[in-house]
């Protein structure tokens, strides 16, 4: 039997402070570790942006404004997860509003912790996924 082929569509926020520091998450699910930019997948009925708002408010607690799409992907990706999927990245530049006042999920199988670093300091092979990579590459040379 043939493989299902799929498209796994995934949003990120690209977060910048003051001290010019990139927020960055490493995460650990299920056992497979990684260091990527905050966000995820996208779900069944969500757009692009109410996708990322979800995202920041699961994995930070932190409601977010959209600024201006950054980069989106425009070449075939498969997943480093699972060959059978094409990944689609899309990335925004977002900024903090507030808190999110609602209950907060808990994913138990799923661990992440961050950090603000440096933009001039940041290793692109530091970053697990490729199209991740490209992004911190572009965000460098700017």
């Amino acid at each position: 039997m043939i493989p299902e082929k799929r498209f796994n569509i995934r949003v990120y926020g690209i977060v910048i402070n003051d001290a010019n520091e990139l927020l960055i998450a490493h995460e650990n699910r299920n056992g497979f570790e990684m260091t990527k930019l905050p966000g995820g997948g996208l779900e069944w009925g969500e757009g692009l942006i109410d996708g990322l708002k979800r995202e920041f408010i699961e994995e930070l607690n932190w409601l977010i404004e959209i600024e201006t799409l950054f980069y989106l992907t425009d070449y075939f990706q498969p997943s480093s997860l699972d060959p059978n999927d094409q990944v689609l990245s899309i990335y925004y530049k977002v900024r903090r509003v507030g808190e999110y006042q609602g209950e907060k999920t808990i994913n138990p199988l799923e661990v992440i912790q961050f950090e603000w670093k440096p933009i001039h300091d940041l290793c692109v092979d530091s970053f697990t996924f490729p199209i991740d990579r490209i992004v911190i590459d572009m965000l460098k040379q700017n």
